[in-house]
C-alpha cells in the first residue's frame, strides 16, 4: 500500500466527522455551561469514525514499503536536563495555580458575585 491510501482514509475521516462536529457545537452545545446538550448518537459517531480511521492509518503506514529501516533513539544530556527542568517548573507552576485557585474559590463573597475570573 502507498502512502496514498493512508491520505484518502484521512480525507474521508475529515469529510465525516468535521460536519459532525460543526453540528455538534452550534445545535447541542449549551451557551452557558459550553457542554454538549444531548448528542450522545454524534458523540459516538465521532469516536468510532476516528478510532477506525486512525488504526486504518496505522495499518496502512505499517505496510507501506517506504517505511523506515529502524528507529535509534538519539541520546543528548543537555535535552534530558532541559525536558526535567521544564517538568519541573511546569509541576510547580500547577501546584501554585491550585493553591491560588482554591484560595479564591474558599472565600465567599458578601455581595454573592462570583469570585471565578470567568465571572
Amino acid at each position: 500500500m502507498s502512502m496514498k491510501h493512508a491520505w484518502i482514509v484521512f480525507l474521508v475521516a475529515l469529510v465525516v466527522a468535521l460536519p459532525v462536529r460543526l453540528y455538534q457545537l452550534l445545535v447541542l452545545m449549551e451557551e452557558d455551561t459550553g457542554f454538549l446538550n444531548g448528542g450522545a448518537m454524534s458523540t459516538t459517531l465521532l469516536v468510532i469514525v476516528l478510532l477506525v480511521a486512525l488504526a486504518a492509518i496505522v495499518v496502512i503506514c505499517m505496510g507501506s514499503k517506504r517505511m523506515p529501516v529502524g528507529y535509534t533513539p538519539l541520546r543528548s544530556i543537555p535535552t534530558a536536563v532541559l525536558a526535567g527542568l521544564t517538568g519541573a517548573l511546569l509541576l510547580f507552576e500547577s501546584i501554585g495555580n491550585i493553591f491560588t485557585y482554591s484560595a479564591l474559590l474558599s472565600q465567599v463573597p458578601a455581595n454573592g458575585e462570583s469570585t471565578t475570573p470567568a465571572g
